[in-house]
Parts: structure tokens; C-alpha cells; sequence
């Protein structure tokens, strides 16, 4: 029987060998009685001469034509897709289908060998993706703090330069200069002091907008990592046994030849 699907990557050849009892008045095989051998029974292993002990009686007549082979191969093709399945393990998790005479534990060992280096592949991408998205994100929050420095160091400037000015008139008022102790230079100079404080306060709040997103991507990178690690976890992968039917054109009979038809205890 031969097993091609590329669509689940599986290819493969599977040997039925049985050996059935004969009817040669109907010159049929009866191929619900059977003796129980090996699936993959290798015929060439077989003894290819009888035991001495053992006398072998002629064959029917029935065996010994052609036309009785080309009769039983269809009866056989029938009765092999009506009774035989192949079983391998399926794993969900990477759609991945044991060989064909792959034993379990190797196909076990192969998907734990696999689940680890996907496992190591996507944790590397996360990091890769996320590092970029903090170097944005640094970028941006080094850009931030530049312009705070600056806006604190022109608030700190304008406040120093309209308490002077506040205090040169004063002290004009004092010794008796005409006019208002706050001219409107004065004024215009306080309203820019105020204008310079809010902007550094901006520019403060805006740098720890920047640190507070990247305290979030650090703690959605080790989220998404465990639930990498816990999707590739070797002792919860799934495993699920499939059964493989084939296909009727897809079945040979090979050549065979009714031997060992009667037999007796020699004397």
C-alpha cells in the first residue's frame, strides 16, 4: 500500500502479508480466516525449503491456474481497504506527522527536539521586535529630557531675570522715580517666566510618559516569553493518533503462489 499526501507531508509504503485459507471447490480465498503474521513481514527471511518431518499434498487444480490469481487480486484489493489502517502520532502543535516506521518515543524525542528551537527562535524574534520598539522609544524620551533641560534652564533664567527687573523697580519707586514700580516690561517679563515654567513641566511630564511605556514593553516582553515557553513546554505537548486509509489505486498485489496447501505428519 502506498501513502502519498503532500498536503500532510507524509510518504510511504506499508506491506500487508497475510496467509488464508483456501476454497477450492469455489476457487476462493477466505480472507476472513487467516494466520496471524507480522505486518511487515519480510518474505525473503522465510525458509525457502520444508521442514523434512513434515509431507506436503499436491495442489488443487484451481491453484495451479493463472486465471485464479487474476480472480483473487481484486478480492484481495477489497478486502485490504476494508480492513487495513495505518496509525501514526500527530502533533498539533507543529502539524507534524510521524514517519513511517518511525517508533513512537523517536517521533516523541524528534517533536521535543523541534518544540525547543521554535521555542529559542520566538523568544529571539520577541526580544528583536520588542528591542526595537525601546530603541524608538529611548530615542524619543533622550530628545525629551534634552528639551526639559533647556526649558528648565530658560524658566530658571526668566524668573532670575524678572525678579531683577521687579526689584530695579522697587527700588526705583523708593527713591522717588516716577511711575509705577511695575512697568510693562515687567509684566511682559512675568507672563514669560510663567509661560517657560509650564513648558518645562510639560516637557517633565512627557519624560515619564516615555519611561512608563518602556516599563510596559519590558513587562509585556517577559509575559509574551512565558507564554512562548509555556506553548513549547515539552511535558504538556499533545500527541494524537491518526489512522491512515489508502487508497485502492494505491494497492498492489505483489506476486504470491499457494504453497503448503495440505500437510501431514510423516510416519
Amino acid at each position: 500500500m502506498q501513502f502519498n499526501d503532500t498536503k500532510k507531508k507524509i510518504n510511504g509504503r506499508l506491506t500487508v502479508t497475510v496467509a488464508n485459507e483456501i476454497d477450492a471447490a469455489k476457487a476462493k480465498v477466505l480472507w476472513d480466516k487467516f494466520l496471524e503474521l507480522p505486518k511487515d513481514l519480510d518474505l525473503a527471511t522465510l525458509q525457502t525449503e520444508p521442514d523434512e518431518s513434515l509431507a506436503f499434498g499436491e495442489l488443487p487444480s484451481v491453484a495451479q491456474k493463472a486465471a485464479t490469481y487474476k480472480a483473487i487480486s481484486k478480492d484481495f484489493i477489497n478486502w485490504v481497504y476494508s480492513n487495513e489502517v495505518f496509525e501514526l502520532l500527530y502533533s498539533p502543535l507543529l502539524d507534524a506527522y510521524s514517519k513511517f516506521g518511525e517508533a513512537a518515543a523517536d517521533f516523541r524525542v524528534r517533536v521535543d527536539q523541534t518544540a525547543r528551537e521554535l521555542r529559542d527562535q520566538a523568544v529571539e524574534d520577541l526580544r528583536a521586535r520588542m528591542t526595537k520598539q525601546a530603541k524608538a522609544i529611548q530615542e524619543k524620551m533622550a530628545r525629551a529630557q534634552q528639551k526639559l533641560e533647556t526649558q528648565k534652564a530658560q524658566a530658571s533664567s526668566a524668573k532670575l531675570s524678572t525678579v531683577m527687573q521687579i526689584g530695579s523697580g522697587l527700588l526705583g519707586a523708593l527713591f522717588g522715580r516716577k511711575g509705577s514700580a511695575f512697568s510693562s516690561t515687567t509684566v511682559n517679563k512675568v507672563g514669560s517666566a510663567w509661560r517657560e515654567s509650564k513648558e518645562a513641566s510639560a516637557a517633565e511630564d512627557e519624560v515619564e510618559r516615555y519611561d512608563q511605556e518602556l516599563r510596559e514593553l519590558d513587562k509585556q516582553l517577559t509575559d509574551e516569553i512565558q507564554k512562548i515557553r509555556d506553548q513549547y513546554d515539552p511535558t504538556a505537548l499533545v500527541f494524537e493518533t491518526v489512522q491512515l486509509n489508502p487508497l485502492k489505486k494505491n494497492i498492489t498485489r505483489l506476486p504470491s503462489a499457494f504453497s503448503g496447501w495440505q500437510s501431514s505428519m510423516g510416519d
